[in-house]
């Protein structure tokens, strides 16, 4: 009795596997691996369910379609069998595929995700996925629309598949040509390609599970060839910002007509230089950032000559010239305001007629804001009243609505150099000199230990001076008339203007 039910329990399973054979199912090989969307994953010739099994019981079932594929969403990936009666020899993993892209501009490490790209830069594409599996890359076009195309030469002109489980071979998808591509932000993914033979797209979209990844950059037209000085004009000892822009990545050749300056050390993108028998710079190579610019400190010393200084640019397909004037004389009769707050001193006791805050920024439409002042004894800042009076060695805080100057005048009898006392912590103070000086000579006497300088012409602070310092933080730094500055200072010391 018990032998007849075994032969009726293997004869009952037989038929079952006999029916599922019959079916046109044709189970994966055991104990292989099976992804979601790979065409024909399963050999089915007919839709045929799968049954999922955890600690030997049925959790759940999947079926393929018409092609042996699995194709439906929110499938949970584990271990599968055809047989609905408990785990076989015949079980499966049935996994959803995996995909990863980058993007790099040709022949480098750098990535092209949200940056800008210009339109004549080759770019490859490097996708990682699952061995086997065909895929083609989509692309979300600036206006919205979507496409498997793109540049001069197709990516996704012939089946493009995984050749083993680590990298597509690179070969096919290196130094796409961007040169016709409409401009604007671009956005790409990988999409799994499955029931290929009817050219099927199925893209990798279920978010719980593993999708790829979407890189995104904007292709754009290069810069316009450009340089540009960040003054007009400086005194000898003084600096400026020399400022190029053109195609990203290209070398650009400056070439200075007269001895009288150098380059800050330590700054990146200068490929070379060249200096006479004075020690003075008189060309230098630099190549451009990525984003197509580069900003350089350029610097004189007490014995530049007081001329006009030409920087001619050679680019790659264009020359450029800025210049500058370089002289010492001292009258310093305008103080230059940006749109915004400006950080500001006067270098000089004023005349008298201007000397009142009213008076002195007349001109100046503050968008009815307060002009601000430091009171470092009590660390608080205070508004400056319309009858104060604008004093040197003070700083302040003033906003223009638009960009205008503060027109200087001064006694023709000298007052007596200003003093002014500085308390321990922050003091908010100018320059009183005429001339460019260092901050080593400005601040003589003082217990300073940091100086933090307001670049005028920029709008922002500059790099910090430090008593001690050396390079960009050195003490030998020129302090500049009409700028404003935040002394550190360790405890109370007196500052003395240097000039009448």
């Amino acid at each position: 009795m018990k032998t007849t039910k075994i032969l009726g329990a293997v004869l009952a399973l037989f038929l079952l596997t006999a029916f599922f054979i019959s079916s046109g199912a044709a189970a994966p090989v055991p104990g292989s691996t099976v992804y979601v969307y790979e065409y024909g994953a399963t050999g089915d010739t007919v839709p045929t369910t799968y049954y999922r099994y955890e600690n030997g019981l049925v959790t759940g079932s999947v079926t393929t379609d018409a092609t042996g594929t699995f194709t439906c969403e929110g499938i949970i990936e584990g271990i599968y069998d055809i047989v609905p009666t408990g785990p076989t020899a015949g079980a499966f993993t049935l996994k959803y595929p995996m995909a990863t892209l980058n993007a790099y501009k040709s022949g480098t490490g750098t990535s092209i995700d949200e940056t800008i790209i210009i339109e004549s830069q080759p770019i490859d594409f490097i996708v990682i996925g699952t061995n086997g599996l065909p895929y083609r890359l989509l692309f979300t076009t600036p206006t919205g629309g979507a496409t498997s195309t793109f540049g001069k030469d197709s990516v996704t002109g012939t089946q493009l598949t995984f050749a083993d489980s680590t990298i597509f071979p690179e070969s096919q998808l290196r130094g796409i040509n961007i040169s016709d591509v409409q401009h604007g932000e671009w956005k790409v993914k990988v999409s799994l390609k499955t029931g290929y033979a009817q050219g099927m797209m199925i893209p990798i979209t279920p978010s719980k599970y593993l999708s790829s990844n979407t890189i995104s950059f904007t292709v754009s037209l290069p810069p316009a060839d450009s340089i540009s000085v960040s003054k007009a004009r400086i005194t000898p000892g003084s600096s400026l910002l020399l400022t190029l822009t053109g195609m990203p990545s290209s070398h650009v050749y400056i070439n200075i007509d007269e001895p009288g300056f150098n380059i800050l050390e330590g700054q990146s993108g200068i490929l070379d230089q060249y200096y006479d028998e004075t020690g003075y710079i008189y060309n230098f190579t630099v190549m451009l950032s990525s984003s197509g610019t580069r900003t350089l400190q350029l610097d004189t010393n007490s014995s530049s000559k007081n001329t006009t200084y030409s920087f001619t640019a050679t680019f790659p397909s264009s020359t450029q010239t800025a210049v500058v004037v370089v002289s010492s004389a001292s009258s310093v009769d305008e103080v230059p305001l940006q749109s915004g707050w400006n950080f500001i001193s006067v270098p000089k006791t004023l005349n008298t007629t201007i000397q009142s805050a009213k008076n002195l920024f007349v001109e100046v439409d503050t968008d009815n804001r307060s002009i601000l002042g430091y009171d470092a004894f009590q660390k608080v800042w205070v508004s400056v009243e319309s009858a104060d009076p604008v004093q040197p060695l003070n700083a302040y805080w003033i906003y223009a609505k638009t960009p205008c100057s503060v027109d200087l005048a001064y006694p023709d009898t000298p007052a007596l150099p200003a003093a002014k006392t500085l308390y321990p912590g922050w003091n908010a103070v100018g320059l009183s000199s005429l001339n460019n000086t260092p901050a080593q000579t400005a601040l003589f006497g003082t217990s300073w230990r940091v100086l933090i300088p307001w670049n005028l012409e920029g709008g922002m602070y500059d790099q910090a001076i430090v008593n001690g310092g050396s390079d960009a933080n050195s003490p030998s730094r020129f302090m500049t008339p009409g700028n404003g500055y935040w002394v550190y200072v360790d405890s109370e010391s007196t500052l003395l203007g240097l000039t009448a």
